[in-house]
Parts: structure tokens; sequence; C-alpha cells
């Protein structure tokens, strides 16, 4: 058999629930736990090394630029999908559709010439 609260023990307003938000919780600050801390740590940790890395990699390709090497200026023009280190296989296919892109484009002018000159007869 359970133990039960008497009625009287419930003052105004109080429910007999387990209620997290209910005045007394709320007014207890949380504790950080252990694992907190070392999350936080790690979070300062990485974020000073992407800062490091950022710098690196600013310096670095200043020194390319010095050089005379050919870097984008920015990261915006080699973004996914524009990869420029590419295999044999895929800078032959690469040629290959833009040979087949130009023929495509010779013929598209072709037509449009001949609606050029249709569309003046008429």
């Amino acid at each position: 058999m359970y133990a039960t609260r008497p009625v009287s023990f419930l003052q105004g307003g109080q429910t007999g629930s387990l209620d997290t938000k209910s005045k007394g919780a709320a007014s207890r600050p949380q504790k950080r736990t252990r694992l907190d801390v070392l999350k936080s740590e790690i979070r300062r940790e990485h974020l000073a090394e992407r800062a490091r890395l950022a710098k690196w990699k600013k310096e670095f390709l200043q020194e390319l630029r010095a050089a005379n090497w050919v870097v984008p200026e920015d990261e915006e023009v080699v973004g996914p999908g524009q990869r420029t280190d590419l295999t044999a296989g895929q800078a032959l296919r690469t040629q290959e559709l833009l040979e087949e892109l130009e023929e495509r484009k010779a013929i598209k002018n072709q037509c449009l010439e001949e609606k050029r000159g249709l569309v003046q007869e008429i």
C-alpha cells in the first residue's frame, strides 16, 4: 500500500503532481555538470582552431598570389560541383559534353535563322 499525503498538505493552488514548472523549481539555478564544462571547453578550442586555420589559409593564399599562382579571390568561385582537380576520365567526359553542347547550339542557331527567314517571307 502506498503512503499518501493528507489533503491539508496541499496549500492554496498547489496540485499533487510533480510539475517542474512550479515556482520552487524555477527559482533554483541549474548546476553545470562536468559534461557541460567539457563541451564548452571543446567548443572554445574548436572555434580557436578554426580561427587559426582561417588565418593560416589567408596567409597561404596571399603567398601563392605573390608567387604568381592563380588562386580564387573568394570561396564563392570554387564551390560545390566546381572541382578543379578532375580525373582524366572526368576531364574527357567534360570535353565531350562541351563539344556536344556547341553542336547543339549550332543546330539551334541554324533553326533560328531559318525561322527568321520564314518570318520575313511572310
